[in-house]
């Protein structure tokens, strides 16, 4: 396997493609190999952070996510737009699809993160949920919660 290399992804290319802000290079420049990678891969790790592809939480190939804590909960802050699905354009890179998702990575689910889906997770959890219950805008407790549910699975 050729070494490769994580790089920031321009504004441009988010506005006019959509996508996260991670994107990866191989060392050898083989664009041909590099496109082929980028559809079929799941992850991948420079030894500090792990990297989700757009692939698995937005449903497009053009980014890659940097991934907040480790499992078997993930979150990916993946701000998508609507031009991943239109093929592009300004006016549909300015309609924001999603700001974030919850990765299992024991089942390989991605779920996008709402208080919805946030509050699904913790009724499985009742003693966390219990620690949370008063908290007017449970989203902002998001890494808190999922910490405690990753420390929980461990025991």
């Amino acid at each position: 396997m050729d070494s490769f290399f994580i790089k920031e992804r321009t504004s441009g290319d988010i506005f006019m493609v959509g996508g996260s802000k991670y994107g990866f290079e191989l060392a050898s420049k083989d664009k041909k190999s590099t496109r082929e990678l980028r559809r079929i891969f799941v992850g991948i790790s420079d030894g500090e952070h792990f990297y989700i592809s757009d692939r698995i939480t937005m449903r497009t190939w053009q980014g890659m996510s940097r991934c907040i804590l480790s499992g078997p909960y993930l979150i990916a802050d993946a701000k998508g737009n609507a031009a991943q699905y239109t093929g592009g354009g300004a006016v549909a890179s300015l309609i924001v699809v999603n700001s974030g998702y919850i990765i299992n990575i024991k089942d390989g689910s991605s779920t996008p993160l709402t208080r919805k889906t946030l509050m699904k997770l913790l009724s499985k959890y009742p003693d966390i949920a219990k620690e949370f219950q008063n908290k007017t805008d449970i989203l902002e407790y998001t890494i808190p919660i999922i910490s405690a549910i990753n420390q929980k699975e461990k025991d």
